[in-house]
């Protein structure tokens, strides 16, 4: 049918666009662990590298399990790295972050660097990747098998029952006892975004640079903000696109409001574009076409589709689906099919939509993307609602969202998750070098506000507004204008105007 005709497809652009992780691919190591007695031990290191992935290198890094406590125990970063396509001009190391938080950076270097840079930055750049600590082939965390994850769809994530709310809590509470069972011992504790920048400084000696050049996409926007708070004197040429606002991120009182409405604002702008589309299978109104997407959720979180097999789609994987094709605008076709069918009772399309973002591959086995997102947002701040609070919220929440908000809402409650280290704050990295902050006016995932934001808290921040759908601007195949002022940026230095704007038309 069409659907399965369309699931490879499905599979390859959005792993192409680091939306979400894709099979796991082992890293080579020949070096040992370094015996760890202070800080200067893992400052001291250096990788040594080992041909991989059709013509990368890999290799791995040791830092510690616990800052507070470096002599401690040691973790094990995964890196992948592809030298430069020219290296009579290499103008030094980038150092890339695909998001998540919990996307694979090694995966995203070693298997599609063509299209998540530039010819000109694939020139010109030696360019790193890097699995964060807890992430795929670092030292990671184990949750649910499998088998679990896929029973867990039939599990509603947005209750409406004291029974559909007490079924969601003791699911969350049972991933998370999971996670500390069947992880390396401690790791849940020690997997902010603080100790990652941390882990990125230590990366950014090993691999020889007195400043780190760096492109962050996301969650990666955030870890680079931190960076720069923390290590300003270590700063060099940074990209932050698809930024989000640190004095917002995560949960901070507004939060699920900002997400439900950018998330709506990308809807719209689907709707918009379908109802002119021969094949919009929601008609040529508007607002009838947003009201029969409403009656799709609802109706599928009252009786799941036939998917795939034994595996139906549920709400949790519609909502998914919806999600990650908003990404994309090249995926809106494929939403305009997957719509079609599920009106006419087949969701196997959506299922395909959800297994890219969650990571699930062929063989049925996920990454740990799902399971990294909630720990680390829940370390990074403490949540927006209590489990109790949530239904009072949503009134007001659907106003913005009726199809997104529930789901925002009830993921910001932190049941099960580590105790937060930190919280929502300013960042300004006084001192720091020209840091270009890119927003995407539409963008479902990270609003442009966030960008806004980040460029205006920063000292050194200079905004670059693509106007335009999607999330995150830059690539070899995304607006041109974008690439063209990101690259000037990393390869010459030159630093765009501040209020620097592209758009679809040049």
């Amino acid at each position: 049918m069409a659907a399965a005709r369309s699931r490879t497809g499905v599979s390859v652009l959005v792993a192409t666009m680091a939306i979400a992780g894709c099979a796991a691919h082992a890293v080579e190591s020949g070096r040992a662990i370094p015996e760890a007695t202070d800080l200067q031990t893992f400052y001291g290191q250096t990788i040594s590298w080992s041909e991989c992935h059709d013509g990368k290198e890999c290799g791995r890094l040791a830092v510690p399990l616990d800052y507070a406590d470096p002599g401690e125990r040691t973790i094990e970063i995964a890196v992948v790295r592809k030298p430069a396509d020219d290296p009579d001009i290499r103008v030094g190391t980038l150092v890339y972050n695909p998001g998540g938080p919990g996307a694979s950076g090694v995966e995203a270097v070693a298997m599609t660097s063509d299209i998540l840079f530039s010819p000109t930055v694939n020139q010109r750049y030696d360019l790193v990747g890097f699995d964060p600590r807890g992430v795929g082939e670092s030292t990671a965390v184990e949750c649910l098998s499998d088998e679990e994850i896929d029973a867990a769809a039939s599990v509603d994530p947005t209750p409406e029952t004291a029974a559909e709310v007490e079924a969601l809590v003791a699911h969350s509470e049972k991933t998370a006892a999971a996670c500390r069972a069947n992880s390396p011992d401690g790791l849940l504790d020690h997997m902010s975004t603080v100790e990652v920048a941390r882990d990125l400084d230590i990366l950014r000696a090993a691999l020889g640079e007195e400043k780190l050049s760096y492109l962050g996409v996301s969650y990666g926007t955030y870890l680079g903000a931190i960076y720069a708070e923390h290590f300003v004197d270590k700063v060099g040429r940074f990209v932050l696109d698809g930024a989000t606002d640190p004095r917002e991120w995560p949960f901070a009182p507004g939060y699920t409001a900002t997400k439900s409405a950018s998330f709506q604002l990308a809807l719209d702008s689907f709707v918009a574009d379908c109802v002119t589309q021969a094949d919009c299978p929601v008609g040529a109104d508007p607002v009838v076409a947003q009201q029969l997407l409403v009656d799709l959720v609802a109706k599928t979180d009252r009786t799941p589709l036939p998917g795939d097999g034994d595996r139906k789609t549920s709400e949790s994987t519609l909502l998914n689906g919806f999600a990650v094709a908003l990404f994309a605008p090249e995926l809106w076709s494929v939403l305009r099919t997957a719509i079609a069918d599920a009106q006419a009772g087949d969701g196997e399309l959506f299922l395909a939509l959800s297994d890219a973002i969650s990571g699930r591959d062929e063989n049925g086995h996920y990454s740990s993307l799902g399971d990294v997102v909630g720990i680390v947002d829940c370390l990074d701040g403490p949540p927006e609602f209590a489990v109790d609070e949530v239904a009072d919220a949503l009134p007001e929440l659907r106003e913005l969202s009726p199809i997104f908000a529930p789901l925002f809402a009830w993921s910001a409650t932190c049941t099960g998750m580590p105790a937060a280290k930190g919280e929502p704050h300013e960042i300004q990295a006084p001192g720091a070098p020209p840091i270009v902050v890119v927003g995407t006016t539409r963008d479902p995932a990270t609003p442009y506000r966030w960008a806004e934001g980040l460029a205006e808290q920063l000292q050194s921040g200079v905004l670059v507004t693509y106007d335009g759908d999607g999330h995150g601007a830059y690539g070899s195949d995304r607006n041109q204008c974008i690439v063209d002022t990101v690259d000037a940026y990393l390869v010459d230095g030159a630093v765009p105007e501040t209020g620097s704007w592209c758009t679809d038309a040049g």
